[in-house]
């Protein structure tokens, strides 16, 4: 595949709200939108957004290597998705967004979406896992049950910054919000210690809770999730901890965890992805894509990923959808959920090929998925 330009694009855009992990607060997001053109005109798009508040990758690293990469495109270049690992060794973030614009320029080229363009069959409707706010319990219970209300049958909350007692009441409120059938998903981001993760869980056992992700820091080691794993109430999900096939190999290995959460910007793209769900699969674990607080483009490659698994993956967590603006994510006047809402229709996006097309590349809405 022959590529005849590569244009990079940063954004900077403020959240909707700020969001709070066990590191700190998060108020906006950095990122670069990626487009790929080939010497027929053909074009695809990608994106790049580094969770740099884990501590994972830099923002730096990310603009650096796609850097890197214009030089190496300027005149022309034969693109090979096979070359990514070395042209981008050194920003996972950015190996996504190539992949991820590779594909979307590849099956437009075939005419197909990227679901398919990646092995799977015509994507069905996808449903999504929303994320719930409140500073307060009681104003993230009436978050949760506006989201009920709304049709979501799974709803995300973070927990682990602020103190055990307040993030179980937090909790606990919030599954008392729960409508019928639905259910909570936890992400704690690796804030407790062993004992912190057990008086947690033993606390909300009850609770209609799906699974909680990344309870322990990093300290506690394979040995505390071992300990945990034996006694947990709840289903534990690994999440940060899996960036590539040897670490994911590890915690089905040692059956660490029961949820293999996949997010593509940490693996390096749909083909990594997916490749790391079918062996989560194989060894029996439920695999769940989420976005990283992305723009409708890493949303729709996170839609498209799950979609051409063998097995059908858990609800895709899209936290961009309620953080992001832009015109899937933003301004539906639903109350911030997002017009993506609580079911995905591939063919909503208006798709012909590729991950979709979401408006002009000249609307001036850079970082809102539009390429």
């Amino acid at each position: 595949m022959r590529i005849a330009s590569l244009d990079v694009r940063p954004y900077r855009l403020p959240l909707r709200r700020p969001f709070h992990v066990s590191s700190g607060s998060v108020e906006e997001r950095e990122g670069f939108i990626i487009e790929l053109c080939d010497e027929d005109g053909v074009r695809g798009c990608g994106e790049a957004a580094p969770v740099h508040w884990t501590g994972a990758e830099p923002v730096e690293a990310a603009a650096s290597a796609l850097a890197q990469l214009q030089r190496q495109v300027a005149g022309g270049f034969d693109f090979e998705f096979g070359r990514l690992s070395e042209l981008c060794s050194t920003s996972r973030s950015a190996a996504c967004a190539v992949d991820t614009a590779l594909c979307d320029l590849a099956a437009r080229r075939k005419g197909v979406s990227v679901a398919e363009y990646l092995g799977g069959k015509a994507p069905l409707p996808q449903r999504i896992a929303s994320l719930a706010f409140g500073d307060v319990p009681l104003e993230l219970a009436r978050d949760v049950a506006g989201l009920c209300a709304a049709g979501y049958r799974t709803v995300k909350i973070k927990v682990g910054a602020r103190s055990l007692e307040e993030d179980i009441k937090r909790v606990t409120e919030s599954a008392r919000a729960l409508s019928e059938m639905v259910c909570l998903r936890l992400d704690a981001n690796r804030a407790w210690s062993l004992e912190e993760a057990r008086r947690f869980l033993e606390a909300v056992a009850g609770l209609p809770i799906d699974f909680i992700e990344e309870p322990l820091s990093p300290a506690c080691g394979e040995s505390g999730w071992r300990n945990l794993a034996a006694s947990s109430p709840i289903r534990l999900a690994a999440d940060e901890s899996i960036e590539e096939e040897d670490s994911l190999s590890l915690w089905l290995t040692e059956e660490l965890c029961d949820v293999v959460v996949l997010k593509l910007g940490r693996v390096g793209g749909p083909h990594a992805g997916r490749a790391l769900a079918e062996k989560a699969i194989a060894a029996g674990r439920e695999v769940v894509f989420t976005d990283s607080i992305e723009t409708d483009l890493g949303q729709l490659a996170a839609l498209h990923t799950a979609a051409a698994c063998s097995v059908r993956c858990g609800e895709t967590g899209l936290g961009g959808a309620r953080l992001m603006e832009g015109p899937m994510s933003g301004g539906s006047g639903s109350g911030g959920a997002g017009v993506i809402g609580p079911v995905f229709d591939f063919g909503g996006v208006g798709l012909r090929g590729g991950l979709g097309d979401l408006g002009s590349p000249d609307d001036g809405t850079a970082g809102s998925g539009q390429c």
